[in-house]
């Protein structure tokens, strides 16, 4: 998944639209590291939801927006912006 949005932000054509991708990305990427950083106990237990896995609705609206966002990007982006 992380692979495919770099890979989406590498085609795009609007640097905008790239930067985007990999800030939508970064945020997914960040909130993955730092759950299993404490599954395995090298990093202290913090209250960051786990991206489609956790139960709060404010946490999976979130990354289905990041996702969407992502999605809509790869659509256009071999569009001029």
């Amino acid at each position: 998944l992380f692979w495919r949005a770099f890979k989406i932000a590498y085609e795009c054509r609007s640097r905008f639209a790239s930067q985007l991708v990999i800030g939508a990305s970064t945020i997914l990427i960040f909130q993955v590291m730092v759950n299993v950083g404490m599954t395995v106990g090298i990093m202290p237990v913090t209250g960051l939801p786990l991206p489609f896995l956790s139960y709060g609705g404010t946490a999976m609206l979130t990354s289905i927006v990041l996702i969407a966002l992502i999605l809509n990007a790869g659509r256009r982006r071999f569009q001029y912006l």
